[in-house]
Parts: structure tokens; C-alpha cells; sequence
């Protein structure tokens, strides 16, 4: 009942009334666009932080809740503070979301269009650079669960993005090599050496594991 009783009421409410909650189409939706596990990952959060945002105002957990109006405060509310790039990820998804419930007539206009965040301006940010030896030390000698301490030594001794990281399997570190199967894009897909200073963590990680 708490916290979110009163909005689990009015969506069940309203659906049995015959309203479409926003999560029922979700999977058909992405099954049917045929993302990669990762977009639909990041598809999935933003239909799940519209939903808590909704839940958190009081209103109702169905599609057609959502108007332009609507759309536009969860954009002034929920996104307040992301990153634009961020944000603007969030809001292609549920907008690519509301095409799809076009295309199979649940709605008939998308209150997403005309919703993205300007970019910052880029004047006074500073550019990328490596970390500095006295970085990485700070870095491994913090208070960094174990978990991100492997995360860091992967990342940087095999030049992997975080979620080729996450998504290695027992199978994908064998023979003295990471098999990268899912990347970005097609060309990340390959196979980098194991650097010798990531053996033990490798092994600790995927002994006794099946693959």
C-alpha cells in the first residue's frame, strides 16, 4: 500500500476501465525493433523512471496520462540535473516508444516530439586526458568494493568499455583472451589478450564457474 497505493489503484483503475498501462507493451516493443541487449536495457530504465516519476505525482501508470504537458514536466523534473546526452538518451526511448504505439494505434500523437535538452555549451569544459599516475593510485587505494577494483584493473588493461565488461561470460575469458561478442557496434567486436596482471583475477572469477 505505501508508498505507491494510490497510484497502483488509479492504473489498475483505469485499466480495467479499458486505458492502456504503460508498461504492457513494453517487451512486444523492443522483441519487435530488434534493439541490442544494451539499447534495450537503456530502453527499459527510461519507461521504468517515467513510471516512478508518475507514481510519484500521483498519477495514473497508463499512456494516455501522458499529454504534452505531462511529457514537459517529467522533462523539467525527472531529468533536472542528467547530463543532456543522458537525458536526451531517456527521451528518444519513450519517444521511440510512443511511435511504436502509433504505428499500433493505442495513441495518436507523440508528446516526446520537441522535448529534447540543448546540449551544453562546451567552451569551458575541459578536454578528456588519461589519468595521472597519482589518479590510479588514489583510485585503487579508495574505498572500492573489490567488485570495481576488477572492473578498473579490466578496464584498464584491456581497453574495454564497462558494458563489454559486464557482459563477459566464463566462456568469453578463455585461451588467454577476452572475446568481445557484443559491442557498440559491429566493429567492437573482437578479441583482446589478457594482460598477464589480470590472470589471477580472471581465474578468481571463473573457477569452478560453468561457461
Amino acid at each position: 500500500e505505501k508508498p505507491n497505493g494510490e497510484f497502483v489503484a488509479q492504473t489498475m483503475w483505469a485499466v480495467a476501465t479499458g486505458a492502456v498501462a504503460i508498461v504492457e507493451h513494453v517487451e512486444t516493443w523492443l522483441a519487435e525493433m530488434k534493439f541490442k541487449e544494451r539499447s534495450k536495457a537503456d530502453r527499459r530504465l527510461a519507461v521504468r523512471e517515467l513510471h516512478a516519476w508518475l507514481a510519484s505525482k500521483g498519477l495514473s501508470g497508463t499512456i494516455h496520462t501522458i499529454d504534452s504537458r505531462v511529457a514537459g514536466d517529467f522533462r523539467l523534473q525527472a531529468l533536472k540535473g542528467m547530463h543532456p546526452r543522458t537525458a536526451n538518451k531517456r527521451l528518444e526511448s519513450l519517444r521511440s516508444y510512443w511511435r511504436w504505439l502509433i504505428g499500433v494505434g493505442h495513441v495518436e500523437e507523440n508528446p516526446w516530439v520537441g522535448k529534447s535538452i540543448p546540449k551544453r555549451a562546451t567552451l569551458n569544459e575541459q578536454p578528456e586526458r588519461p589519468f595521472t599516475d597519482d589518479e590510479v593510485a588514489r583510485l585503487f587505494s579508495g574505498h572500492a568494493t573489490w567488485q570495481m577494483r576488477d572492473v578498473m584493473a579490466i578496464g584498464a588493461l584491456s581497453g574495454m568499455r564497462l558494458d563489454e565488461i559486464f557482459q563477459l561470460t566464463v566462456a568469453d575469458c578463455e585461451n588467454g583472451i577476452f572475446n568481445i561478442r557484443k559491442a557498440k557496434t559491429s566493429s567492437g567486436i573482437r578479441v583482446t589478450p589478457i594482460h598477464p596482471a589480470l590472470v589471477s583475477i580472471v581465474k578468481r572469477r571463473t573457477t569452478g564457474k560453468t561457461a
